[in-house]
């Protein structure tokens, strides 16, 4: 098996006798590993596609305003205008870059190091409260659900960032209208924060590649989004030692996020916590 693989046959595993022995723990082992590896070259080949097609429209756009520019040298007023259109331009590139290396980094496990005890409710509660006038603003409305004394162990600046990152898919693709909420939940050792809209959900060819790098849920690529939020939100629970899904059993987009719970109260044992 492992000399197939090198040879390229990356879809080759190695067969299990059944007898539980040490031979079925090692081809177990290998088996789990060239599972990952799989993973990783896909997730490589679709890294290297989303970023050049990403990319692309951008650079296109500089290059065209820089052209622009050439013809209308002697009109001051143009040549504003043309800057001001490539720095928008410019300013995508730098989410997508910033969103990639965040996004490698949090992969990396180096952000466990900034691990402390943190007050989910606390988080959640100033969130729904900072994106309730935005969504409003938008013609969709947030209701919460939040217990207090819901404790996490985890990285709070990236919590954040999972719970903004989910606040912001409902703004940018519920309908007009649409009720969303936030729910947080203690589900035996663990706590449930559920993030959903009661809109028409997500397609379902897009429902299997919904968490991989640069899908995005407007199939004509036309949103401000680089596609990388959802790939981020999974690599934040999974750095958690938890797990996302798009729930199957509800009407609309319903996220489910999993994290261990800590059952401590005492907020003196971590780092204060900053409010967003």
């Amino acid at each position: 098996t492992a000399t197939a693989v090198g040879e390229g046959a990356l879809d080759q595993r190695a067969p299990l006798r059944g007898n539980d022995d040490e031979f079925d723990y090692l081809g177990d082992a290998l088996n789990q590993m060239l599972d990952r590896v799989a993973t990783l070259t896909r997730n490589m080949r679709s890294v290297s596609v989303g970023v050049a097609h990403d990319l692309k429209t951008p650079v296109s756009n500089i290059d065209g305003r820089l052209q622009l520019i050439e013809r209308d040298i002697n009109d001051t007023a143009a040549i504003q205008e043309h800057l001001e259109r490539s720095r928008d331009h410019i300013a995508t590139l730098q989410r997508t870059l910033d969103a990639l290396l965040r996004l490698g980094e949090i992969e990396a496990g180096a952000r466990r190091l900034a691990f402390t005890l943190v007050d989910l409710s606390t988080l959640c509660s100033d969130l729904v409260e900072s994106f309730t006038p935005v969504l409003a603003e938008m013609d969709k409305s947030l209701q919460a659900e939040i217990p207090a004394g819901m404790f996490a162990y985890g990285d709070p600046d990236l919590l954040s960032q999972l719970i903004i990152n989910l606040l912001e898919n409902v703004g940018e693709h519920a309908r007009d209208g649409a009720n969303a909420w936030l729910q947080l939940q203690r589900r035996d050792n663990d706590l449930l924060l559920v993030i959903g809209d009661d809109g028409p959900g997500i397609a379902e060819p897009l429902r299997e590649v919904l968490f991989e790098r640069f899908v995005q849920l407007d199939s004509t690529r036309q949103s401000s989004g680089n596609g990388l939020g959802l790939s981020i939100v999974r690599a934040i629970a999974e750095l958690h030692h938890g797990s996302v899904r798009l729930r199957d059993d509800t009407r609309g987009a319903v996220f489910e996020v999993r994290l261990p719970s800590s059952r401590s109260g005492d907020q003196a044992t971590g780092a204060a916590y900053k409010s967003v």
